[in-house]
């Protein structure tokens, strides 16, 4: 979801849907979650929200201090 110029693979809305597809062939509650954080980070950039990659690097150090803790 991350665009290319910061340094994500940028999948489209297409390839996003079949990952949301196999995900609830495994559990729909898993994939509708997934499905809405998604979701949301296309809409950011779909808008071209100003500031994308700062939020971007806050949502990741968010994450990984989730994970370290």
């Amino acid at each position: 979801m991350v665009p290319k110029k910061y340094g994500g693979e940028e999948i489209s809305l297409y390839e996003m849907l079949l990952v949301q597809e196999q995900l609830a062939k495994g559990d729909a509650s898993t994939a509708l979650s997934v499905g809405w954080h998604l979701l949301t980070f296309l809409n950011v950039r779909e808008a071209r929200v100003h500031g994308l990659s700062l939020y971007l690097r806050n949502c990741a150090i968010k994450q990984l201090k989730k994970v370290l803790s």
